[in-house]
């Protein structure tokens, strides 16, 4: 029987949580901070516990973090945002011993840094955009202003730095560019000027153990934050699971042997062996039959994993812990999803993704929205992200992404419905959320 420790507090770490709950592998499991609001009601055999901890402050909180996981005989620790990453929290548990679900900072380089991914992609042969980096915002703009800009030929701009999954402006105008070109710079300091392509994007994750690894099922997701792809980058605004047309054996087989088996064969020959998910952001041109891929993430992606992980069927315990262990051959070659489709809509506070109003209570029309706080709940209408308790054990607002409504069914329009169905009984002053998850299928 193991203990398990997920770093974070988000809807990502929510769902995985929510997933571990359910193995019968786990007996206890560890959230830090996670959310004082989480309960494990309907299972006798796990017990919950929360870690105070504040992850901004680093390596000194991830040491502190590590020590008390030794004490409390910690079998697995599972990270889930993204700054702990690229800042070397897997590399301070690695040196107490503890086995961790989660690659080491020059590993995780591969989100860390847009250039870097850029050089592995290259040096791996993936397909990604023809690209230009600069360190300095002067010649980024005179690049800009000789670049051949049309109704066809668009440019995108990236941070070359974590920004929030806020880094990224799709330009299709050099007035554009040239407006946004500054403030991404200023992120650090270094920037990526990008050929913009056209078709489907799609999110395809992967689980590795530095050699191996295993792919979940397709998902898509929705960034910006207005519907028709409209505004600003967010962190996601929505997602359904599984995209259909490219959820297939032949599409996954050419994933993993085009993009994920090349890129961490190049990844260990440079020292770097990445355990943990790898989740591949493509664009796929199905009219040409060829595809880039514009990013990758080295985490589970959020809103993906709390769609992915609804429809999961397997022990994610045991294929994480195999992965950690470096045994995923040992595995076996699929993990199992159910034939339902997850359409998944997330509400953002007010203000969202320029700023978060907070502490806005929460009023739900049905008893729905506590269930859900208990990670023992077998299918749970939502997954929480900015909340907390506040005093009078109301529940408010605390983040920019609150929470987000899973809608589930064997039907694609049904499962759309019933996320809607579900984000209608909860209301929040400044609640905003898209209302076209989904209802274009994977066109969008």
């Amino acid at each position: 029987m193991s203990h398990v420790v997920v770093i974070g507090n988000g809807g990502r770490e929510h769902a995985i949580a929510w997933k571990l709950a359910h193995s019968p592998s786990v007996t206890k499991l560890t959230l830090a901070p996670g959310n004082s609001l989480f309960r494990i009601k309907k299972r006798n055999n796990c017990t919950l516990q929360l870690w105070e901890c504040d992850l901004s402050l680093g390596q000194k909180e991830f040491k502190r973090l590590s020590e008390i996981a030794k004490k409390d005989h910690v079998d697995l620790v599972i990270v889930g945002p993204d700054n702990p990453l690229s800042e070397g929290i897997v590399d301070v548990f690695q040196r107490d011993g503890l086995l961790c679900f989660g690659p080491t900072a020059k590993a995780a380089q591969i989100e860390s840094s847009k250039s870097f991914a850029k050089q592995i992609m290259q040096k791996a042969n993936v397909p990604t955009p023809d690209y230009f980096e600069f360190t300095n915002l002067n010649g980024a703009i005179e690049k800009l202003n000789v670049l051949p800009w049309s109704q066809d030929k668009g440019w995108v701009i990236k941070a070359d730095g974590l920004a929030l999954g806020k880094g990224v402006v799709v330009c299709d105008e050099l007035s554009l560019a040239l407006k946004e070109v500054e403030p991404l710079f200023n992120i650090s300091k270094k920037i990526i000027i990008e050929e913009k392509v056209k078709g489907v994007e799609l999110s395809v994750l992967a689980l590795c153990d530095g050699e191996d690894c295993v792919l979940l099922d397709t998902a898509k997701d929705y960034k910006r934050i207005f519907d028709n792809d409209k505004g600003p980058n967010t962190g996601g605004m929505g997602v359904f699971s599984p995209v259909v047309e490219f959820n297939t054996a032949r599409w996954k087989s050419k994933f993993k042997d085009e993009i994920f088996t090349p890129v961490l064969k190049q990844l260990k020959k440079e020292g770097l062996p990445f355990c943990g998910v790898l989740y591949a952001g493509l664009m796929i041109d199905q009219e040409r039959g060829h595809y880039h891929v514009l990013e990758f993430n080295a985490r589970f992606g959020d809103p993906e994993t709390q769609a992915l992980l609804s429809r999961m069927e397997d022990d994610l315990f045991q294929w994480c812990y195999s992965c950690a262990k470096g045994k995923l051959s040992q595995k076996a070659s699929e993990i199992l999803f159910s034939n339902e489709v997850v359409v998944y809509v997330v509400a953002a506070s007010q203000g969202y993704p320029a700023s978060a109003k907070k502490g806005d209570q929460l009023f739900c029309e049905n008893s729905d929205l506590l269930n859900a706080l208990d990670l023992s709940e077998p299918h749970p209408r939502y997954f929480m992200a900015g909340v907390k308790k506040s005093q009078g054990e109301k529940i408010v607002t605390n983040g920019g992404r609150v929470l987000g409504a899973i809608g589930k069914d064997l039907d694609f329009s049904k499962a759309t419905e019933k996320a809607y169905s579900y984000l209608s009984h909860l209301k929040f002053e400044g609640m905003q959320f898209r209302n076209d998850i989904g209802l274009r299928g994977s066109s969008s």
